[in-house]
């Protein structure tokens, strides 16, 4: 504890902002009631610059020793069940309330892992639009988008996919939690298991705040040094001009994508509508192929009708004709018959007048 005897301490909160001062010993309770962790990032004058606990190991060793006299903390006791937010109230509360002589260091001074905390809580679009200035004409880096616009729009995809998950705050938000970025992997990035999306997910986390902001997850997603990205954008004229070409860049992609959207919904419906033709198309075309199928059926059938009708019209002819010959030959015939019978009378008549005479005589 003597190291840092008289060592007036600030911390960083998960908004970025400045608390403090505080002693040493209010350090060592805080850390040990569980209110700091090894990622809480403190300052003292005395420091370069902005770090974690856990990367200061002469702080962290002072802070796991055994705790100070009740007395030299009293006036940050712990309260019992006290939420996080709740604790940097009370915090502010109190650091309001105290004078330093140390101030701590601009933003420009901070270490890059507390910058990257501080553009981390900016709103999506602030982020998206800061990624691509510090990128749109970088020379000698892997990537730019002066002249790629399809990765401009890759990085507004990811952007509204981010606004998307985020349910509560929506394009007002800065960061999603676990279950949101593991939606937003899988999304981006591909379906994955639940240990290799948290093992990602601690690759993503730059600060370790156990959320996933669009700058970490670009930052993931290309690959890039977030060293160079936290210093890359100064308030100037040259970097304003870039980050409207960047803002413009983005308006354009955002029109370019709701452009395709609206006309893959044309698209849709329109291939919606030609099916439905196609198909009212294809049943006329089964009725009137069932219907030429019908009247080529019933033509066939009256053909043979008309065959059978012929048929028998002619079988019917003949027999007349043959009725005909049968009853001009039955005529003939009586005709013979009633001749014969008119002989055979006259012979008879002829044989008993004969007959007569011959008895007549004797």
């Amino acid at each position: 504890m003597e190291a840092f005897e008289g060592w007036e301490w600030f911390y960083l909160d998960d908004d970025a902002q400045n608390i403090g001062p505080f002693t040493t010993e209010e350090l060592q309770g805080f850390y040990q009631n569980e209110q700091f962790t090894d990622e809480t990032y403190v300052w003292a004058e005395q420091c370069e610059a902005w770090t974690t606990i856990g990367l200061y190991s002469e702080l962290q060793s002072v802070l796991q020793a055994p705790a100070a006299p009740e007395a030299a903390a009293a006036a940050m006791a712990p309260v019992e069940e006290e939420t996080k937010e709740s604790f940097t109230q009370r915090t502010k509360e109190v650091a309001a309330r105290r004078t330093s002589v140390s101030l701590p260091p601009q933003s420009s001074d901070k270490a890059p892992v507390v910058l990257l905390k501080e553009l981390s809580q900016k709103k999506y679009k602030d982020q998206a639009h800061w990624f691509l200035n510090a990128y749109w004409s970088a020379e000698g880096k892997a990537i730019r988008f002066d002249n790629n616009p399809e990765e401009r729009e890759k990085v507004w995809q990811m952007y509204h996919k981010m606004v998307e998950l985020d349910k509560k705050n929506g394009k007002d938000g800065n960061e999603l939690d676990e279950y949101a970025a593991h939606i937003f992997l899988e999304k981006t990035v591909g379906a994955i298991t639940v240990k290799k999306m948290r093992q990602v997910l601690v690759e993503i986390d730059v600060d370790f705040n156990q959320m996933v902001s669009l700058t970490e997850a670009l930052i993931y997603a290309y690959k890039i040094d977030y060293k160079y990205l936290v210093t890359a954008v100064v308030d100037d004229e040259e970097s304003k001009a870039l980050l409207e070409a960047a803002q413009n860049a983005v308006s354009a992609a955002t029109e370019a994508l709701q452009a395709s959207q609206r006309a893959a919904e044309e698209a849709a419906q329109a291939a919606i509508d030609a099916k439905a033709a196609a198909e009212e198309a294809a049943l006329s075309a089964q009725k009137a192929a069932e219907d030429a199928e019908a009247a080529a059926t019933a033509e066939e059938h009256a053909i043979a009708e008309e065959a059978r009708a012929v048929e028998e019209a002619n079988a019917a002819t003949a027999a007349r004709e043959l009725a005909n010959a049968a009853a001009a030959e039955a005529t003939a015939a009586r005709e013979l018959a009633n001749a014969a019978a008119a002989e055979a009378t006259a012979a008879r008549e002829a044989a008993e007048n004969a007959r007569e005479q011959v008895c007549y005589k004797r």
